[in-house]
């Protein structure tokens, strides 16, 4: 995986945004292949987690680097601990609350609801990184 090489090609910014739409295309390729059934739903949901993993392989590095240039050199270090800590929060919960979702109203609405999430994440990511 060449992440460093986007990195440098894409900026950290267009990166982040990029990835972040490719998820978000895969939690509803996973969402809408539940639905299929059978073979079907085995294969589009094995493309749609492929997706996420691409999509997510450099959200987290790229962020933390964008946090770190915006602290500046004095402050890195503890702008980094910050945000290792709230996005630590905020993944900590999400197993539970995606297995409820399943648990209540099935695999389609819960992996559909990741997606909306991670578009909000797409639409903040273009406000907050420009």
């Amino acid at each position: 995986w060449r992440g460093d090489a986007l990195r440098a090609r894409l900026g950290d910014a267009r990166l982040i945004t990029g990835s972040l739409v490719i998820a978000t295309a895969g939690f509803l390729i996973v969402a809408l292949a539940g639905l299929l059934g059978g073979r079907a739903a085995f294969i589009g949901s094995l493309l749609g987690f492929a997706a996420v993993g691409i999509g997510t392989a450099c959200v987290v590095p790229s962020a933390f680097a964008v946090v770190a240039r915006r602290a500046g050199p004095g402050g890195a270090g503890a702008a980094l601990g910050r945000a290792s800590v709230v996005s630590g929060a905020l993944r900590l919960p999400m197993p539970w609350v995606v297995g409820a979702l399943a648990a209540s109203f099935g695999d389609a609405v819960a992996f559909g609801a990741v997606a909306a999430l991670l578009a909000v994440g797409v639409v903040l990511s273009v406000r907050v990184l420009r």
